[in-house]
């Protein structure tokens, strides 16, 4: 993830930062984590892709149209530059 490492090692309650995550949704809060490694609009995609109910999770097509994914600045290629032959 973006922190450098994954924020929990198991999805289980016996995984500390798992339990806390899994309690500051309940809470209606935002995982510290997430918070502070990065925007708003980042967090609630972030937040709903690790939603530990895999069915309100947001699909592929969700994602990719998130406000957060559509502002990021890609390469594109040259379809018409010709390799030298």
């Amino acid at each position: 993830m973006r922190a450098g490492r994954n924020p929990w090692k198991k999805a289980t309650v016996k995984d500390e930062c798992f339990r806390d995550y899994t309690e500051d949704c309940k809470a209606g809060s935002q995982y510290f984590l997430i918070k502070d490694i990065t925007h708003e609009r980042r967090c609630a995609i972030l937040h709903s892709m690790l939603n530990v109910t895999p069915t309100h999770r947001p699909g592929e097509a969700e994602t990719l149209r998130s406000q957060w994914l559509q502002e990021v600045n890609c390469c594109q290629a040259n379809t018409n530059a010709g390799l030298p032959g």
